[in-house]
C-alpha cells in the first residue's frame, strides 16, 4: 500500500463528506446541532470546531447545489436574537 500523507486524509475525507452532504443534504433540523455535538466528542473535537468546519463548507455547497460560483454567508452572533438584537 501507498503511503500517505496526513494532508492527503484531510482532503480525502473532506471530500467524503462533501459528496455526503450533496448525495443526503444537509441536516437542517432542530437537533442539527446536537448531532454535531456527539459527532464532535466521537472524534474527540470541540463543538465550535466542527461547527467552523460545517460552516466554512456551507458556501461552496449551496453553490454546487445551485449552479453559482460563489456564495457567500454571514453569520449572525448566535446570542443577539435572544435579546431582541440589543
Amino acid at each position: 500500500m501507498a503511503e500517505i500523507t496526513k494532508e492527503r486524509m484531510g482532503e480525502i475525507a473532506l471530500a467524503i463528506v462533501k459528496k455526503d452532504y450533496q448525495k443526503n443534504g444537509l441536516p437542517l433540523t432542530p437537533d442539527a446541532r446536537r448531532r454535531l455535538g456527539t459527532i464532535a466528542s466521537e472524534i474527540g473535537a470541540d463543538i465550535e470546531e466542527v461547527e467552523d468546519f460545517i460552516f466554512k463548507l456551507l458556501p461552496e455547497l449551496i453553490g454546487t447545489a445551485y449552479g453559482y460560483k460563489r456564495v457567500g454567508i454571514t453569520l449572525s452572533d448566535r446570542h443577539a436574537d435572544k435579546d431582541g438584537g440589543q
